[in-house]
């Protein structure tokens, strides 16, 4: 789907981030995420109220991480919000603004990183099953 469309889909705020790994050469950005289910317009209370997955960016244009910390790797952080930045006037993409707060428990510091990511489609896979 679209990012538009996962993003409109997916409630991914306050959800963990354990780990983003950027392949330039495959054109992809995985996050693997904590996702908060019980925000999700579909959550039912005997669902877990926690799922964890991954958010796959495909056929990616352009990516940027912005923060002190590793850019690609295990991290320990939480979403704050996703919104929509631009629009690329070539490709027709969305550029998407993707804020995160990145905890260093061994510094005992917390960053602000920002990633900026315009890409063609986003999936979301649960235990390597592709869900949307």
């Amino acid at each position: 789907m679209t990012p538009a469309q996962f993003f409109h889909q997916f409630d991914l705020h306050d959800s963990g981030v354990y780990s983003i790994h950027y392949d330039p050469t495959k054109r992809e950005c995985v996050f693997g995420l904590e996702l908060c289910q019980w925000r999700q317009a579909a959550y039912q209370v005997e669902d877990p109220e926690i799922v964890r997955g991954e958010m796959i960016f495909s056929g990616i244009q352009s990516y940027e991480f912005v923060s002190p910390c590793a850019a690609n790797g295990t991290m320990d952080g939480q979403l704050l919000e996703t919104r929509l930045h631009s629009i690329n006037e070539i490709s027709g993409l969305e550029n998407w603004y993707i804020a995160m707060i990145i905890f260093d428990y061994a510094q005992r510091t917390q960053h602000f990183a920002m990633v900026s990511i315009c890409a063609e489609s986003v999936e979301w896979r649960i235990g390597g099953e592709l869900l949307i």
